[in-house]
């Protein structure tokens, strides 16, 4: 059996390079507000205006 230990050791590596994958092909951190939505306000203040 794995120990806490090593398991949440894995799993924060796991998150960080995911983390600069992600970085690596969008050049943004995964984290914050999702583009998609910031897309829709933008359209739906546009065409309120």
């Amino acid at each position: 059996m794995v120990s806490k230990k090593t398991l949440a050791f894995t799993l924060v590596g796991l998150f960080v390079a995911a983390s600069l994958v992600h970085y690596a092909l969008f050049g943004s951190f995964p984290f914050g507000k999702p583009q998609l939505l910031d897309e829709e306000e933008t359209e739906a203040d546009e065409a309120a205006a």
